[in-house]
């Protein structure tokens, strides 16, 4: 082979690894706009959501907004971010207290399980946002919309998970393993065999 293949050869596979890189940036730039777009609609609702002036759910959707796009790890996507969304968006379902958005606030507050199995408890926090709002605006708790909101939740998780159990049983073991793997508030360290690894 003479000298002009091979340098040939070593020229065209850094182009390939350009373009793919190159491909490789521009989906990782769409994905990311794609995300800022949803959590920015998940915002907008929850802010039109509440039950105030329009000045205020104004203020309101600009401070989700600054809370959310200055702080660094959003554009990674991260599940703790999304879930912290859906709790503003689940809150102001609560919030606006029509029987149609309870039972969505229901599903919205289900819905964070799969995003970690432990952000299930999440949903507490948006039913106490809602009750601290009420309390701070001067407005009757109305305990019947906390109830069909909870009702509604837990029926929508008990599908949820029983639809993952006939379709996808591993899941759950999944869950299990990930534990382990995990440093918690609640553990001491990691602790896993090397049975569980090959399992």
């Amino acid at each position: 082979m003479s000298t002009k293949d091979n340098n040939e050869k070593r020229q065209a596979v850094p182009e390939e690894s350009r373009s793919t890189n190159n491909r490789q940036q521009k989906i990782k730039i769409n994905a990311k706009a794609l995300y800022a777009a949803f959590i920015m609609l998940i915002l907008f609702f929850s802010s039109y959501l509440l039950p105030a002036e329009r000045q205020v759910k104004r203020s309101a959707f600009f401070v989700l907004f600054f809370s959310f796009f200055t702080v660094n790890s959003l554009i990674q996507l991260q599940a703790e971010m999304t879930s912290a969304a859906l709790c503003f968006l689940c809150a102001s379902l609560i919030l606006c207290g029509k029987k149609p958005a309870l039972i969505l606030s229901g599903f919205t507050g289900a819905l964070l399980f799969f995003f970690k199995s432990i952000f299930i408890l999440l949903y507490i926090s948006a039913v106490l946002c809602a009750f601290i709002y009420n309390f701070y605006f001067g407005r009757r708790a109305n305990a019947k919309r906390y109830l069909i909101s909870a009702v509604s939740m837990l029926i929508f998780e008990t599908v949820f998970l029983t639809a993952v159990f006939l379709i996808y049983p591993q899941e759950f073991k999944d869950m299990s393993y990930a534990s382990n793997f995990q440093s918690t508030l609640l553990s001491e360290g990691l602790d896993v065999s090397l049975n569980l690894i090959a399992d």
